[in-house]
């Protein structure tokens, strides 16, 4: 059992096929008529709002720091996995948790998103099949736990490839927001990779 809540997680198998409704993660806008502007991405993703408000909410409320991780690898809210961890297998996340644990068990406290994401990446280096986007949604979501904030935006997947045509991204992982162009450049960097999602 990983959250004391059961309302908050069960059913782990259950496969998501569309981000409409998803627990987390990227949020799906529809996008006006006419050319993807900046502008217009913007407003798109204003109108449909933070796609990871509603999990990161759930994490606040685990009892501890090893619910929270459970629950975070486990990439399973109310009986629905997220489906960026769709593909993964649960006992591969299972591991992942406990190497998570590992790692945190090393520092007394762990200070920044930063360092946090540095802790989860070097366990999901441990185990086979987790790769950068499971990384970083694992580690954003023990973060919302921890209240701790990205101050980077952090280079995977679709992040990687919608960042990429705003700025140059080659050989970089994280980049600050404010590389980014107005009117990006005054969001909060979760913000940012939410859009950019």
């Amino acid at each position: 059992m990983v959250c004391s809540n059961p309302s908050l997680i069960s059913k782990p198998r259950h496969r998501r096929s569309s981000c409409d409704g998803a627990p987390t993660g990227c949020s799906r806008a529809e996008f006006p008529a006419g050319p993807r502007t900046k502008a217009n991405v913007l407003a798109a993703y204003r109108a449909t709002g933070d796609g990871g408000a509603r999990v990161r909410t759930i994490m606040r409320k685990c009892p501890n720091l090893r619910d929270a991780v459970n629950v975070a690898a486990s990439s399973t809210y109310d009986g629905k996995k997220h489906r960026h961890q769709s593909r993964l297998k649960p006992k591969f996340l299972k591991q992942f948790a406990i190497e998570i644990e590992a790692e945190l068990a090393t520092s007394s406290r762990v200070k920044s998103f930063d360092e946090l994401f540095e802790m989860v990446q070097k366990a999901a280096n441990r185990v086979w099949g987790i790769g950068e986007m499971a990384t970083y949604d694992v580690t954003d979501r023990i973060a919302a736990y921890l209240n701790l904030k990205p101050e980077y935006v952090y280079l995977h997947a679709g992040t990687r490839e919608g960042a990429a045509k705003l700025i140059d991204v080659r050989g970089k992982k994280k980049v600050k927001p404010t590389d980014f162009p107005a009117p990006f450049n005054h969001m909060a960097a979760r913000a940012i990779e939410d859009v950019l999602c």
